[in-house]
Protein backbone atom coordinates (compact mmCIF):
# COMPACT_ATOMS: atom_id res chain seq x y z
CA UNK A 1 0.00 0.00 0.00
CA UNK A 2 3.04 2.46 0.53
CA UNK A 3 4.25 1.69 -2.62
CA UNK A 4 0.73 2.74 -4.29
CA UNK A 5 0.09 5.58 -2.44
CA UNK A 6 3.70 7.01 -3.22
CA UNK A 7 3.20 6.54 -7.08
CA UNK A 8 -0.28 7.72 -6.79
CA UNK A 9 1.62 11.33 -5.05
CA UNK A 10 4.04 11.21 -7.80
CA UNK A 11 1.50 10.97 -10.57
CA UNK A 12 -0.25 13.84 -9.29
CA UNK A 13 2.71 15.85 -8.48
CA UNK A 14 3.72 15.33 -12.08
CA UNK A 15 0.32 16.69 -13.90
CA UNK A 16 0.76 19.68 -11.26
CA UNK A 17 2.26 22.07 -13.80
CA UNK A 18 -0.92 21.09 -16.33
CA UNK A 19 -3.37 21.92 -14.01
CA UNK A 20 -1.67 25.19 -12.96
CA UNK A 21 -1.95 26.43 -16.64
CA UNK A 22 -6.32 26.48 -15.83
CA UNK A 23 -5.81 28.07 -12.67
CA UNK A 24 -5.48 31.74 -11.48
CA UNK A 25 -5.27 32.64 -7.80
CA UNK A 26 -1.84 34.36 -8.00
CA UNK A 27 -2.65 37.49 -10.27
CA UNK A 28 -5.87 38.52 -12.63
CA UNK A 29 -5.46 37.30 -16.51
CA UNK A 30 -3.95 39.32 -18.70
CA UNK A 31 -3.69 38.80 -22.49
CA UNK A 32 -0.27 40.89 -22.98
CA UNK A 33 0.49 42.10 -26.41
CA UNK A 34 -2.14 41.08 -27.88
CA UNK A 35 -4.14 43.56 -29.12
CA UNK A 36 -2.44 44.69 -32.43
CA UNK A 37 -1.52 41.43 -33.72
CA UNK A 38 -5.18 39.85 -34.69
CA UNK A 39 -7.43 42.39 -34.55
CA UNK A 40 -7.90 46.02 -36.01
CA UNK A 41 -11.01 46.94 -33.90
CA UNK A 42 -10.04 50.21 -31.62
CA UNK A 43 -9.92 48.82 -28.37
CA UNK A 44 -8.26 49.37 -25.15
CA UNK A 45 -6.47 46.72 -22.81
CA UNK A 46 -5.46 46.47 -19.32
CA UNK A 47 -2.98 43.90 -17.83
CA UNK A 48 -1.59 43.97 -14.05
CA UNK A 49 1.97 45.45 -13.36
CA UNK A 50 2.64 44.68 -10.09
CA UNK A 51 0.04 43.46 -6.67
CA UNK A 52 -1.21 47.27 -7.15
CA UNK A 53 -0.38 48.72 -10.19
CA UNK A 54 -1.79 48.56 -13.83
CA UNK A 55 -1.31 49.31 -17.47
CA UNK A 56 -3.87 50.62 -20.02
CA UNK A 57 -3.10 50.73 -23.44
CA UNK A 58 -5.45 51.69 -25.96
CA UNK A 59 -4.83 50.08 -29.37
CA UNK A 60 -5.67 50.81 -33.25
CA UNK A 61 -6.81 54.43 -32.14
CA UNK A 62 -5.95 57.73 -31.23
CA UNK A 63 -7.21 58.17 -27.56
CA UNK A 64 -7.60 61.64 -26.55
CA UNK A 65 -9.08 60.68 -23.22
CA UNK A 66 -7.79 57.87 -21.14
CA UNK A 67 -9.71 57.16 -17.74
CA UNK A 68 -10.06 54.59 -14.78
CA UNK A 69 -13.18 54.28 -13.08
CA UNK A 70 -13.32 52.84 -9.80
CA UNK A 71 -15.63 50.31 -8.18
CA UNK A 72 -17.46 53.16 -5.95
CA UNK A 73 -17.92 54.99 -9.18
CA UNK A 74 -15.07 57.40 -8.94
CA UNK A 75 -13.16 58.28 -11.89
CA UNK A 76 -9.50 59.78 -12.24
CA UNK A 77 -7.91 61.10 -15.19
CA UNK A 78 -4.99 59.18 -16.70
CA UNK A 79 -1.86 59.90 -19.03
CA UNK A 80 -0.55 58.48 -21.08
CA UNK A 81 3.48 57.91 -22.25
CA UNK A 82 5.18 55.58 -24.69
CA UNK A 83 1.13 54.48 -25.57
CA UNK A 84 0.50 53.32 -22.00
CA UNK A 85 -0.99 54.58 -18.77
CA UNK A 86 -0.42 53.52 -15.11
CA UNK A 87 -3.56 52.73 -12.95
CA UNK A 88 -2.64 53.26 -9.09
CA UNK A 89 -5.89 52.16 -7.58
CA UNK A 90 -6.91 53.31 -3.78
CA UNK A 91 -8.52 50.21 -2.73
CA UNK A 92 -8.36 46.39 -4.52
CA UNK A 93 -11.32 44.75 -7.01
CA UNK A 94 -12.23 45.43 -10.71
CA UNK A 95 -11.92 48.65 -12.29
CA UNK A 96 -13.47 49.60 -15.64
CA UNK A 97 -10.24 51.24 -17.86
CA UNK A 98 -12.31 54.23 -20.43
CA UNK A 99 -10.73 55.49 -23.78
CA UNK A 100 -12.28 58.02 -26.10
CA UNK A 101 -10.72 58.72 -28.82
CA UNK A 102 -10.57 58.43 -32.83
CA UNK A 103 -9.90 55.79 -35.64
CA UNK A 104 -10.28 57.13 -39.10
CA UNK A 105 -13.52 59.06 -38.94
CA UNK A 106 -15.46 57.64 -36.13
CA UNK A 107 -15.59 58.55 -32.62
CA UNK A 108 -14.39 55.66 -30.08
CA UNK A 109 -15.82 54.46 -26.69
CA UNK A 110 -13.35 51.88 -25.81
CA UNK A 111 -13.49 49.70 -22.40
CA UNK A 112 -11.78 47.07 -20.75
CA UNK A 113 -11.20 46.30 -16.78
CA UNK A 114 -8.47 45.42 -14.27
CA UNK A 115 -8.81 43.35 -11.07
CA UNK A 116 -6.67 44.25 -8.20
CA UNK A 117 -6.49 41.28 -5.83
CA UNK A 118 -6.59 43.73 -2.69
CA UNK A 119 -9.81 44.42 -0.43
CA UNK A 120 -12.71 46.43 -1.89
CA UNK A 121 -16.27 46.36 -2.81
CA UNK A 122 -17.42 44.54 -5.99
CA UNK A 123 -17.91 46.68 -9.40
CA UNK A 124 -21.72 46.41 -9.82
CA UNK A 125 -21.84 50.24 -9.92
CA UNK A 126 -20.00 50.48 -12.86
CA UNK A 127 -21.28 48.21 -14.43
CA UNK A 128 -24.83 49.34 -14.04
CA UNK A 129 -24.62 52.84 -15.18
CA UNK A 130 -23.16 53.08 -18.15
CA UNK A 131 -20.93 56.38 -19.01
CA UNK A 132 -22.33 58.80 -21.59
CA UNK A 133 -22.07 58.12 -25.44
CA UNK A 134 -21.95 54.65 -27.13
CA UNK A 135 -21.21 52.13 -24.63
CA UNK A 136 -20.74 48.10 -24.24
CA UNK A 137 -20.29 46.66 -21.09
CA UNK A 138 -20.54 42.85 -20.00
CA UNK A 139 -23.38 41.96 -17.12
CA UNK A 140 -21.03 40.80 -15.25
CA UNK A 141 -17.14 39.98 -14.81
CA UNK A 142 -15.20 36.79 -13.74
CA UNK A 143 -14.96 36.32 -10.05
CA UNK A 144 -11.82 37.22 -7.65
CA UNK A 145 -9.10 35.29 -8.92
CA UNK A 146 -10.68 33.86 -12.28
CA UNK A 147 -11.28 34.25 -15.47
CA UNK A 148 -14.01 34.18 -18.59
CA UNK A 149 -13.82 30.38 -20.09
CA UNK A 150 -14.24 28.89 -23.06
CA UNK A 151 -18.41 27.80 -23.28
CA UNK A 152 -19.23 29.81 -20.93
CA UNK A 153 -22.05 32.69 -21.84
CA UNK A 154 -22.02 36.20 -20.72
CA UNK A 155 -24.42 38.81 -21.75
CA UNK A 156 -23.07 42.30 -22.84
CA UNK A 157 -25.43 45.83 -23.11
CA UNK A 158 -25.75 48.36 -25.95
CA UNK A 159 -25.96 52.03 -24.87
CA UNK A 160 -26.23 55.23 -26.16
CA UNK A 161 -26.32 57.96 -23.13
CA UNK A 162 -27.69 55.37 -20.78
CA UNK A 163 -30.53 53.64 -23.54
CA UNK A 164 -30.16 50.46 -24.73
CA UNK A 165 -30.37 50.27 -28.81
CA UNK A 166 -32.34 47.18 -29.85
CA UNK A 167 -31.40 44.94 -32.88
CA UNK A 168 -27.76 46.49 -33.68
CA UNK A 169 -25.28 43.90 -34.96
CA UNK A 170 -22.34 43.39 -32.71
CA UNK A 171 -19.00 41.88 -33.67
CA UNK A 172 -16.68 39.33 -31.60
CA UNK A 173 -13.06 38.80 -32.14
CA UNK A 174 -10.54 36.54 -30.54
CA UNK A 175 -7.36 36.02 -30.42
CA UNK A 176 -7.21 32.56 -31.75
CA UNK A 177 -9.06 33.54 -34.66
CA UNK A 178 -13.27 32.87 -34.16
CA UNK A 179 -15.52 35.41 -35.45
CA UNK A 180 -19.09 35.90 -34.64
CA UNK A 181 -21.74 38.00 -35.96
CA UNK A 182 -24.55 38.30 -33.64
CA UNK A 183 -27.37 41.03 -32.50
CA UNK A 184 -29.13 42.72 -29.58
CA UNK A 185 -32.31 41.79 -28.28
CA UNK A 186 -35.52 44.64 -27.68
CA UNK A 187 -33.47 45.34 -24.74
CA UNK A 188 -30.22 46.09 -26.06
CA UNK A 189 -28.63 42.66 -24.60
CA UNK A 190 -26.67 40.56 -27.18
CA UNK A 191 -25.61 37.11 -25.07
CA UNK A 192 -21.86 35.98 -25.77
CA UNK A 193 -20.70 32.13 -25.87
CA UNK A 194 -16.93 32.17 -25.32
CA UNK A 195 -15.37 29.84 -27.85
CA UNK A 196 -13.73 26.29 -27.49
CA UNK A 197 -11.04 27.85 -29.71
CA UNK A 198 -7.55 26.61 -27.56
CA UNK A 199 -5.48 24.27 -29.20
CA UNK A 200 -5.18 21.08 -27.95
CA UNK A 201 -1.22 21.66 -27.08
CA UNK A 202 -0.33 24.75 -25.15
CA UNK A 203 1.75 26.58 -28.41
CA UNK A 204 3.12 29.26 -26.59
CA UNK A 205 7.00 29.88 -25.82
CA UNK A 206 8.78 27.32 -22.72
CA UNK A 207 8.74 30.08 -20.15
CA UNK A 208 4.75 31.03 -20.35
CA UNK A 209 4.32 27.49 -19.51
CA UNK A 210 2.88 27.25 -16.16
CA UNK A 211 1.28 30.99 -16.23
CA UNK A 212 -2.31 30.54 -16.75
CA UNK A 213 -3.27 29.97 -20.46
CA UNK A 214 -5.89 32.55 -21.72
CA UNK A 215 -6.46 34.86 -25.40
CA UNK A 216 -7.95 38.33 -25.56
CA UNK A 217 -11.22 38.85 -27.17
CA UNK A 218 -12.95 42.15 -28.04
CA UNK A 219 -16.59 42.61 -28.60
CA UNK A 220 -17.67 45.24 -30.45
CA UNK A 221 -20.88 47.46 -32.32
CA UNK A 222 -20.91 50.17 -34.39
CA UNK A 223 -23.81 53.25 -34.53
CA UNK A 224 -23.86 55.26 -38.23
CA UNK A 225 -26.57 57.78 -37.51
CA UNK A 226 -25.52 61.44 -36.89
CA UNK A 227 -23.31 63.50 -38.08
CA UNK A 228 -20.01 61.03 -37.25
CA UNK A 229 -20.01 57.15 -36.72
CA UNK A 230 -19.65 56.13 -33.41
CA UNK A 231 -17.86 52.71 -32.46
CA UNK A 232 -17.87 50.97 -28.94
CA UNK A 233 -15.77 48.10 -27.95
CA UNK A 234 -14.89 45.93 -24.80
CA UNK A 235 -11.76 43.91 -24.48
CA UNK A 236 -10.45 41.03 -22.21
CA UNK A 237 -9.65 37.54 -21.70
CA UNK A 238 -10.82 34.46 -21.43
CA UNK A 239 -9.22 30.58 -20.92
CA UNK A 240 -9.99 26.94 -21.61
CA UNK A 241 -12.84 25.18 -19.93
CA UNK A 242 -10.96 23.21 -17.26
CA UNK A 243 -13.23 20.22 -18.13
CA UNK A 244 -12.97 20.67 -21.75
CA UNK A 245 -10.94 17.53 -22.88
CA UNK A 246 -9.25 19.30 -25.82
CA UNK A 247 -7.91 21.70 -23.57
CA UNK A 248 -3.98 21.82 -22.65
CA UNK A 249 -3.12 19.18 -19.89
CA UNK A 250 -6.60 17.59 -19.46
CA UNK A 251 -5.61 14.68 -22.06
CA UNK A 252 -2.14 14.16 -19.94
CA UNK A 253 -3.44 14.55 -16.30
CA UNK A 254 -6.68 12.03 -16.99
CA UNK A 255 -4.40 9.68 -18.19
CA UNK A 256 -2.27 10.12 -15.25
CA UNK A 257 -4.79 9.65 -13.02
CA UNK A 258 -6.12 6.31 -14.61
CA UNK A 259 -2.73 4.78 -14.29
CA UNK A 260 -2.74 5.60 -10.72
CA UNK A 261 -5.92 3.93 -10.28
CA UNK A 262 -4.93 0.76 -12.35
CA UNK A 263 -1.60 0.17 -10.29
CA UNK A 264 -3.81 -1.69 -7.56
CA UNK A 265 -5.52 -3.99 -10.15
CA UNK A 266 -1.54 -4.89 -11.36
CA UNK A 267 -0.50 -5.76 -7.95
CA UNK A 268 -2.86 -7.67 -7.13
CA UNK A 269 -2.31 -10.30 -10.54
CA UNK A 270 -1.21 -13.77 -9.43
CA UNK A 271 2.01 -14.57 -11.19
CA UNK A 272 1.20 -16.72 -14.39
CA UNK A 273 1.05 -20.43 -13.16
CA UNK A 274 0.61 -19.66 -9.62
CA UNK A 275 -2.11 -21.88 -7.76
Amino acid sequence: MRTIAFVTLALLAASAPALAQHENHAAPPTGRGQAKSWTTTPMVAGRPAGRAEALAMPANMVADILAVVAPDGGRADLSLENGQARIKPRSGNYHLVLAQGRAGDATVNAASAVYFSNPGPAPTKILNDPPAGLTLLPERLPREHAQFRAGEAVRFRLTVDGTPLPGMPVQVETANGTHQKLGTDLDGWVQVSFPADFPPVDQRPEEAHGRPLTAGFVVSASLNTGAQPRLASFAYVYGPNQLDKASPGFGAVFALLGMACAIPLILRRKPKGAA
